[in-house]
């Protein structure tokens, strides 16, 4: 995290206690994820996104819904629901939260979906970038850019491609004053392509992911690539 006041957000979260922080007051909440249990978002995530008056998105996969309309209370309502799918025939699979208010933001990036399981018991990964204007980084910037470009790789409504571009304009709205961290997607170039050059330095290599494609060809050529001395999975 940067910026002085990310001090006060918990490191390291899963996104029901970043948003139990508080410490954005957002005006615009947006959750991007695969499988969404949209009875545990309104049960213990919706009550504190809605306690500091954000308007709330919640994009997934239309294939992974997990909870029949009937059973939701608040969709409509208090937030949004908008399930969609690649064009591609691929599935939606980012897990993010942004959390943006007037003067700051907060950003997750992970590994965990909008479940009980993902967002709670799994042992999940999670990146966390809050920054306010004086701080504002270029990775924000980078990341509306995304967002804007995402609605083309999908079948989404008109409304959902208005409130993923609300997310956008407001983590774009204030000029970047540091660089950040470089964001990496798939949109445009495998991610695979985008590896940094290892130059010979790599001394070990260590990969933890809960699947592998069956002919594990992307971890075969994250090896290649780095040529580490010693390697590791799990």
């Amino acid at each position: 995290m940067i910026g002085h006041w990310s001090d006060h957000l918990p490191p390291g979260s899963a996104p029901p206690w970043l948003l139990r922080s508080r410490a954005v007051q957002a005006e615009e909440v947006l959750v991007l994820s695969y499988t969404a249990d949209l009875r545990f978002f309104e049960r213990v995530c919706l009550p504190e996104a809605r306690a500091v008056g954000a308007r709330v998105t919640v994009v997934h996969d239309v294939a992974a819904d997990l909870v029949p309309a009937e059973d939701l209370h608040h969709v409509g309502v208090h937030y949004t629901d908008v399930p969609v799918r690649c064009r591609s025939d691929g599935e939606f699979h980012p897990k993010l939260l942004i959390a943006i208010a007037a003067d700051r933001a907060l950003v997750a990036i992970g590994s965990g979906n909008a479940t009980a399981s993902g967002w709670h018991h799994n042992g999940e990964l999670w990146t966390t970038l809050a920054a306010d204007v004086a701080d504002w980084p270029a990775t924000f910037h980078d990341l509306a850019g995304w967002l804007r470009a995402l609605p083309d790789h999908l079948y989404i409504d008109d409304f959902g491609r208005e409130r993923m571009e609300a997310a956008a304009a407001a983590l774009s709205r204030h000029p970047a004053q540091t660089e950040g961290p470089r964001l990496v997607h798939n949109l445009d170039v495998p991610i695979a392509h985008q590896l940094p050059s290892s130059t010979g330095a790599v001394s070990r290599l260590t990969v933890a992911s809960p699947f592998l494609d069956e002919k594990a060809v992307a971890l075969r050529h994250v090896t290649e690539h780095f040529s580490p001395r010693r390697r590791r999975s799990r």
